[in-house]
């Protein structure tokens, strides 16, 4: 009997080769969001508006002008008429009276005049007024608008498997269609003399074909594939060849299981050396799935799974899933858990070991391997997941750190390479480089943990820069910068024009406290701005108190625009400036050599 594979290779050589043969489809179509659940998104979505909207009440209560009721208690009340009622869903009329209030829901729109919300709490209503026993500040009780997420930030990545929640953000932000990749087309076959279908009459020598339903049912679960079942296929040539290139015809990707090892009735191998450029590797150094066949026909790639139960689900879900999910355009990583062996366990050396496993809660969490042989596919009853060892050691002790990764979702998650602050203007810049990584939107203080905690491989954060112009930046931990390449996306400056026009820098918080409206950037994202100096957080300060009035249109008196942009204002006040960074960690590599080959000098790195 003939032992011989073509090309056999090391468990990481053959992810590689995976990877590398197997690039992302390109073509896209477009869905209402209700029938996105489970696709692909083909294209960065930014949030094409400030939400909320408006600005809004978080509680019931009644809006009112805050120095209509300044300094009053329950031992000092103070009673306001009612003028109107601001009703969810409609806008309200303006408050326009001193001593007077207007009735409002949580989540209604605060009428312009009005400047806080008093808890109904603390209110007794009486003949259409209000006795109020509690003052409150400007800006109290209020969300401003933006405060959920500011226009322009990043909402979902190129790459990312639509979640239920996601189209519940899409929907708030009235966006009713997404782009999405077109589905993979899988076709499945299982091959064997013996196999014989469940509800068949068994007979001796058979066995139930369990293979194809495994595989049927964990892609199933991934709506971003079309599957259909191929059937039986005996142990002959002519037979395997013909429902393959019959099954290629409408399919992306075919799978086969069983036939795929080296013997003289194995034509799994066979048939793959006719293709063009026929066989990339046969045989895995991995246990189980050592009998392994990776092949193109063209674009189409054609996966010969061990006959062995075990073994062609670990080969499935450790080699070829993560694949699939990439060249159906997805972006993510497995679900790892880190945990410790709850017993000791014998490994192959110079083999990657894969063994399904049990996982039992604590801290940290115990995982118990359930080995076995190959071929027995009841060491799968009671398992939740598997983990997967290099075989560089004969055994791993009870207690030794090992990574579990879930059978559910263990092909990939929505997870994102990039995080922070990221919006249109950087991820554009981003994308040149790096068109194939997750990005999402987090605030500085999120970000700054998750790549500390190397959740993550690099960040984004809009940074003052010092007084001086110069490359110092201000704002970033010293125990991150020590850690990190960073560099710069760009620069840009908050500018404040006001009518009547500003004389002075100093007299700008001043300014902002008598405005009857205030026009720019959401507030949201002027905090996000990390490292300002004392006069620029007063600045944002005074704005809150004055969230009222942010986002008003002009109602006369003194009126303030922020401008934002990349060159210098005429006429106005220079408020910051600030830069987009970049922060790698500097074991990244795979983002690093990226960045410095396409040597932009308007993108230096920086210290």
């Amino acid at each position: 009997m003939r032992s011989i594979y073509r090309n056999l290779v090391t468990f990481e050589k053959a992810v590689e080769l995976v990877e590398a043969n197997m690039p992302p489809i390109t073509e896209t179509e477009t869905l209402p969001i209700d029938e996105a659940l489970g696709r692909i998104v083909s294209e960065d979505i930014f949030c094409p508006m400030n939400t909320p909207p408006f600005n809004r009440a978080t509680m019931d209560g009644y809006a009112v002008r805050s120095a209509d009721i300044a300094g009053c208690s329950p031992d000092k009340p103070v009673t306001l008429g009612i003028s109107g009622e601001s009703f969810i869903g409609t806008e309200p009329a303006a408050l326009t009276e001193s001593g007077k209030c207007i009735r409002i829901a949580t989540g209604s729109m605060v009428p312009p005049g009005a400047d806080s919300i008093v808890p109904v709490e603390s209110t007794s209503e009486n003949a259409g007024n209000v006795v109020i026993t509690e003052a409150t500040f400007r800006g109290e009780n209020i969300a401003e608008a933006g405060s959920d997420m500011a226009e322009g930030s990043m909402v979902l990545w190129k790459g990312r498997e639509v979640q239920p929640h996601d189209v519940a953000v899409l929907a708030s932000m009235g966006i009713s269609k997404l782009r999405v990749f077109r589905r993979i087309r899988v076709s499945v076959i299982s091959t064997g003399n013996e196999l014989i279908d469940p509800g068949e009459p068994y007979s001796p020598g058979k066995i139930y074909e369990a293979n194809s339903h495994m595989v049927l049912s964990d892609l199933s679960t991934m709506r971003f594939m079309e599957t259909r079942l191929l059937g039986l296929v005996p142990d002959r040539m002519d037979e395997i060849e013909k429902t393959v290139m019959s099954g290629m015809e409408h399919s992306d990707i075919i799978i086969l299981s069983g036939g795929s090892s080296a013997g003289e009735s194995d034509f799994v191998y066979a048939m793959a050396e006719k293709l063009v450029p026929g066989i990339i590797f046969h045989g895995v150094l991995a246990k189980p799935g050592l009998p392994t066949v990776f092949a193109r026909s063209g674009k189409k790639i054609i996966i010969g799974l061990p006959g062995f139960p075990v073994s062609a689900a670990m080969i499935l879900r450790t080699i070829f899933l993560p694949g699939i999910a990439r060249m159906a355009g997805m972006i993510g990583g497995k679900i790892t858990i880190h945990g410790v062996l709850g017993k000791r366990i014998a490994l192959e050396i110079g083999k990657q070991n894969l063994m399904p496993s049990r996982i039992l809660q604590g801290n940290p969490p115990r995982i118990y391997p359930v080995q076995g042989l190959s071929g027995s596919i009841s060491r799968f009853s009671g398992t939740s997941g598997y983990i997967s060892i290099p075989g560089t050691t004969k055994f791993m002790d009870a207690g030794d750190p090992v990574d579990f990764h879930p059978w559910s979702q263990a092909c990939s998650l929505p997870s994102a390479g990039i995080t922070g602050t990221v919006e249109k203007h950087n991820a554009s810049i981003i994308r040149e480089f790096l068109p194939e990584i997750g990005m999402a939107y987090a605030s500085p203080e999120e970000a700054i943990e998750m790549i500390k905690n190397r959740d993550v491989d690099a960040i984004v954060l809009k940074v003052v820069v010092d007084s001086d112009g110069g490359s110092a930046v201000g704002g970033i931990p010293a125990n991150l910068a020590e850690n990190v390449r960073t560099y710069d996306l760009g620069r840009r400056n908050i500018w404040a024009r006001g009518n009547p026009e500003i004389a002075s820098a100093g007299m700008l918080e001043g300014y902002i406290e008598r405005c009857s409206s205030i026009m720019g950037p959401s507030l949201k994202y002027l905090e996000n701005i990390i490292g300002k100096s004392a006069w620029e957080k007063g600045i944002v300060a005074a704005i809150r108190r004055n969230v009222p009035v942010y986002g008003q249109n002009p109602t006369g008196g003194n009126q303030l625009v922020l401008v934002e942009g990349d060159q210098v204002e005429a006429g106005g006040i220079n408020v910051m400036t600030y830069a987009d960074l970049l922060m790698v960690r500097s074991d990244a590599p795979h983002i690093i050599n990226k960045i410095e080959a396409r040597n932009r000098p308007d993108m230096p790195w920086r210290r």
